[in-house]
């Protein structure tokens, strides 16, 4: 009696049923191992998304990120950086948009609840499955806004002062890429993608 072939076969139709194939599985399971030393994923800190999930900081490890701070209720700035990334998608080819993951923290925790980040995807018509907009602990936004080189400072009730630089990460969490500021020429970006970030 062939056991061995007829449990090979089954476990194939199995994957089949299930519309994956053991090949899909491996290639889409996250990095696994340590984290680079000099990857800003090694700031270990929980976000909460648009969704009210609990997320690790280092939610989108494996794919290219672009990486910035912002606040929901910011009435100018923060809309065109978030137009500015938009722009920077549509230069993309279907392969490369869909491979890029964006990455937004908040920089008013304290306000920026999961209804709030929630308001700014749909204003903005932000696809979930690419864009993470995250808020962490109030105590934890300069250990963010220190690793990414964002400074920032609360001048009233909704209205703080900040750079708006986006920064390229790759699949590890390293720095490849960065622009400061808004309406800037994204080729550094481009490049350090398309270059294998």
């Amino acid at each position: 009696m062939r056991v061995l072939p007829l449990i090979g076969l089954l476990s194939g139709l199995l994957f089949v049923a299930c519309g994956e194939t053991p090949e899909a599985t491996h290639a889409e399971a996250p990095p696994a191992g340590p984290i680079p030393g000099d990857s800003v994923y090694q700031l270990d800190l929980t976000l909460t998304n648009q969704a009210g999930e609990q997320v690790p900081f280092a939610v989108h490890r494996g794919h290219p990120v672009l990486i910035s701070m912002f606040y929901a209720t910011c009435p100018s700035a923060c809309p065109m950086l978030i137009k500015d990334i938009q722009a920077i998608e549509a230069s993309l080819s279907p392969e490369e948009r869909d491979g890029l993951r964006v990455l937004l923290v908040s920089l008013d925790p304290n306000t920026d609840t999961p209804a709030e980040l929630q308001k700014v995807v749909v204003t903005h018509g932000l696809d979930t499955s690419r864009w993470t907009l995250a808020a962490t602990a109030p105590d934890r936004v300069r250990d963010v806004a220190a690793v990414l080189g964002v400074t920032w400072r609360v001048m009233g009730p909704g209205n703080i002062n900040h750079t708006s630089g986006v920064t390229l990460l790759d699949g590890e969490g390293r720095k490849r890429a960065a622009i400061d500021g808004l309406k800037q020429d994204p080729a550094p970006l481009l490049a350090a993608l398309r270059a294998g970030s």
